[in-house]
């Protein structure tokens, strides 16, 4: 478990940002994910979820591995990954409206027909 799980991440993020940099990575191939699941409990993941905005402070675009993960079957008490797909579409929508870019999904069809249900209703119709 994590003392300050978010705390943790945005560090490693500066640690690994600079390393990328200071090898001539240029910053346009940086992107940043959360690791979701990975070497974390329940809470921290959650406690990711509802702070993604503060990572948006590094400016690199962020991807979220949400794709039937434990912490949603840990929530919704199901097994069986292929199971959550309604809890990973909640997870999606959770990271788009908080400005996450990029999802790893198993299911794309109702990942692109959520994002798509999405749009109008946050932003306006051009």
């Amino acid at each position: 478990r994590w003392d300050d799980v978010l705390a943790a991440m945005e560090a490693f993020f500066e640690e690994k940002i600079a390393l990328a940099e200071a090898t001539g990575l240029p910053p346009e191939a940086i992107v940043l994910d959360p690791g979701i699941d990975f070497a974390k409990q329940c809470a921290d993941n959650l406690a990711i979820y509802r702070h993604l905005e503060r990572f948006h402070r590094f400016g690199r675009p962020l991807l979220l591995p949400i794709s039937r993960k434990t912490v949603i079957g840990d929530v919704l008490g199901i097994a069986n990954p292929a199971d959550r797909d309604a809890g990973t579409v909640a997870c999606l929508v959770r990271g788009a409206r908080t400005g996450a870019q990029l999802f790893r999904v198993h299911n794309v069809a109702a990942a692109v027909q959520s994002l798509r249900t999405l749009e109008p209703l946050l932003w306006p119709l051009e």
